[in-house]
């Protein structure tokens, strides 16, 4: 009889356990998207490279399908406007650009990351600005332009979701899974044949953490280079934005480009050249023979 009334106590506390994790289900955060190339995206998918990385749920897309003018390059800008239908608590942006851009969340600057739910509101603006640096000679498959992005948005409610104008496809994020790599949240680069972290929730502490130590992991090289084979030249210079790169060498001609894993990075426009890092990040030794030497 004792063992039958400790059984009850028992089925009680799991009954009242059960209910309370029902109760605090209904306040968990729900996450919401939007993406390049969804149903509202007012640019449409273009002509991609092959060397280009990818975000799931999101395709690159370009005002036209091809660059209109490689030679002279050519400056664009997205606007998107979106309602978020629940009380925004947090949100992520994926990003990457073939050369650079500059965003702006409801007049806010942002760059790839974590984005602080004080910067988003019911009503959104969401303004992204790429440039496509130019290149004699060349065409759209040598130097090509594109944008691709994906905003996701945690609210406090379950229902809560994000959604663009009448008839947006939004729909909830995918596995961060691509068929090639696994992708990093954050500014998405090219990853090569290296694999980043895969996490279910991008605005949990576990994917932050490890997105924060991913990071952490990369070599810091912005600052300015010395050519190793030609001392006497202008200075090189590399300016760095998580995994983004812009590398200038002493011709001060630039190019785009990222870390293929973390002692490897690839510069776009120099006819995807690669770098091998030294394990103390101080030096680049170039694919062409030619190497760098940090001095500042």
């Amino acid at each position: 009889m004792k063992a039958f009334k400790e059984l009850i106590v028992i089925l009680i506390v799991l009954l009242v356990a059960i209910s309370n994790a029902e109760g605090s289900a209904s306040n968990t955060t729900s996450s919401a998207i939007i993406a390049s190339g969804d149903a509202t995206d007012p640019w449409k998918p273009c002509w991609t490279h092959g060397s280009w990385g990818t975000i799931p749920g999101a395709k690159w897309v370009w005002p036209t399908y091809t660059a209109s003018d490689p030679e002279h390059g050519e400056t664009q800008t997205l606007i998107r406007e979106f309602t978020i239908d629940c009380n925004p608590i947090s949100g992520y942006l994926w990003i990457d650009a073939d050369n650079e851009y500059a965003a702006k969340l409801n007049g806010v600057d942002i760059k790839g990351g974590p984005i602080n739910g004080t910067n988003l509101m019911q009503a959104n603006k969401l303004e992204i600005t790429v440039k496509n640096w130019p290149v004699s000679g060349s065409n759209y498959q040598t130097n090509p332009a594109g944008l691709i992005y994906k905003l996701e948005v945690s609210c406090d409610t379950v229902t809560g979701q994000a959604s663009s104008p009448a008839g947006s496809e939004t729909t909830m994020p995918e596995s961060k899974t691509n068929p090639n790599n696994n992708v990093e949240p954050g500014i998405v680069e090219m990853w090569g044949n290296s694999t980043a972290p895969t996490v279910s929730d991008p605005f949990s502490e576990e994917a932050l953490a490890s997105a924060r130590e991913e990071l952490a992991r990369t070599p810091h090289l912005e600052g300015y280079w010395q050519m190793g084979s030609r001392p006497t030249a202008d200075s090189c210079q590399i300016t760095q934005n998580g995994y983004s790169l812009v590398f200038e060498n002493e011709k001060h001609e630039k190019s785009s480009g990222s870390f293929l894993d973390a002692s490897t990075v690839v510069a776009d426009n120099w006819g995807w050249l690669k770098g091998k890092i030294s394990p103390d990040g101080n030096r680049i030794d170039w694919a062409n023979g030619s190497w760098w030497i940090k001095i500042l």
